[in-house]
């Protein structure tokens, strides 16, 4: 009689088969997204200009022609098309259509490939935290004190990244192509970032899309030229980077061969970090590489060594960072940014003390603050956890953190995936330091890539310790001396 176990292994084997071939579907879809993008990318710079009706049409064109078509591709290249339009859609929320500010893209092939795959199985514990979660979500929004299009927007994305991603796991993805896929084009955007913010100090091909956003004009008054790229918020950048990073040490304390490949790719990263003067994304970077040094587990040939390598460009990278951003934080814009994070706490505090235990409501802690008037509601709350403590309640903020942790927890305990644990808890320490889950949505979409990842990493560990168990003749069988 078939059991689970006769399910899974197959379905490892058929996953890592090497007779199946995407490669030309992958190169059809990247080629596809990568026009896709430029068409986005021009319907947004548009938007910055008097041709606002003409962008509203060419971005609804290009997602009428796209949806339809992520229903056509095989099903296995839905995961990367969910990245690169992640990673190189440039897309600002405030120059979108009012229906659509507060989505991020990269959802929409997430879901569709969430609803074509078949899943996973996920840990009990996961799903019922991501049901609570949704549960606690749809409360909230009923019974919020205001609604925006913002806002649902907001909670639809949370909705998909958070909770359908975990909850429903979908198959697809392979850790190792996610990672080297992740790699590739973070590395590409990276160096670009480290020409632009050391080398011509402006963004010379892309500061036209971001030349409209609301941010854009207070980064002149920064003491030091902060990156861009095609990632947008210098903030963002730093986030994606310092993963990307993780992810990158990662690689050359693991792979097998090339290692100095690996460690190039990981001081590009790490200069692209720097390029950022972000203080948030140098702390969670070097909580990130900590954690990789201590978690690997894999056994292999020079391993040791390259762990020392490393530590000491860790130590190395840290100096460097460290001074190069002494500028940042001598500066008035530093210390006031660092003085206004202070005071988000008691912002915060006084907020909760004002609303109910379910919230303001999923994705409206800005427009709840600007509409009761409290301390500080001219601009955002730069912690995300503190936006989410005051869109969902105490309740709902444990439960987002807990169902982000959950992964992180088994992921490390995992050697095919501890890179990927790493690299999420690298944006989880980062996002506390600016308004992420309602301000940049994008970096949602990547925590649900990285969730899939860890999750479909411990179901190929378990379905492969589980087939060595029925195929090694020299393991008792159970019932008899494996019973005892």
């Amino acid at each position: 009689m078939p059991t689970p176990t006769s399910y899974r292994w197959p379905l490892y084997r058929r996953l890592s088969s090497p007779r199946v071939d995407w490669t030309p579907q992958l190169v059809a879809c990247t080629l596809s997204i990568s026009l896709v993008s430029l068409g986005l990318g021009g319907a947004v710079a548009l938007a910055g200009t008097h041709h606002h009706a003409l962008a509203y049409l060419v971005g609804s064109s290009i997602a009428l022609a796209l949806i339809p078509w992520l229903f056509v591709v095989p099903v296995q290249t839905l995961p990367i098309i969910t990245l690169v339009v992640t990673l190189l859609v440039p897309t600002d929320i405030a120059q979108l259509p009012i229906l659509l500010q507060g989505i991020a893209v990269g959802a929409i092939p997430l879901v569709i490939w969430i609803v074509r795959a078949p899943s996973y199985r996920v840990s009990s514990v996961i799903r019922m935290l991501a049901l609570a979660l949704f549960a606690w979500m749809v409360l909230g929004e009923i019974f919020a004190p205001l609604h925006t299009n913002r806002g649902v927007a907001r909670m639809v994305t949370a909705a998909i990244t958070l909770v359908l991603s975990t909850w429903r796991a979908p198959i697809g993805l392979k850790p190792a192509s996610f990672r080297a896929a992740f790699l590739k084009i973070t590395t590409v955007l990276g160096s670009y970032g480290i020409v632009e913010g050391f080398v011509f100090h402006r963004n010379v091909l892309f500061s036209s899309l971001f030349s409209h956003t609301t941010w854009w004009a207070a980064l002149k008054d920064d003491a030091s030229y902060r990156i861009t790229t095609l990632l947008g918020h210098p903030l963002v950048n730093g986030t994606i980077f310092a993963a990307a990073a993780v992810l990158a040490a990662s690689e050359l304390v693991e792979r097998r061969d090339q290692p100095w490949q690996a460690y190039v790719r990981l001081l590009i990263l790490m200069g692209a970090v720097l390029a950022t003067h972000s203080r948030s994304a140098a702390i969670a970077l070097a909580v990130g590489v900590v954690v990789v040094i201590v978690f690997s587990r894999t056994r292999r040939k020079g391993q040791g060594n390259r762990r020392v390598i490393l530590i000491i460009s860790a130590i190395i990278g840290a100096a460097i960072i460290v001074s190069g951003l002494q500028a940042r934080d001598e500066s008035s814009g530093g210390r006031a940014s660092a003085a206004f994070r202070i005071t988000v706490l008691k912002e915060t505090r006084e907020t909760l003390n004002v609303m109910g235990p379910l919230g303001a409501g999923p994705g409206q802690s800005d427009a709840y603050r600007a509409l009761r008037q409290l301390p500080g509601w001219e601009t955002s709350l730069e912690d995300s956890y503190a936006e989410i403590a005051v869109s969902l309640g105490l309740v709902g903020l444990l439960l987002m953190v807990g169902l982000l942790a959950a992964p992180i927890v088994v992921g490390l305990q995992t050697p095919l995936v501890v890179g990927e644990a790493a690299a999420l808890l690298t944006i989880l320490v980062d996002i506390a330091g600016f308004n992420t889950i309602e301000g940049h949505t994008s970096v949602l979409v990547l925590i649900a890539l990285l969730t899939i990842s860890i999750l479909t990493g411990v179901n190929l560990n378990r379905a492969e310790s589980e087939g060595e168990a029925h195929t090694d003749p020299r393991r008792p069988a159970r019932g008899l001396l494996g019973s005892c």
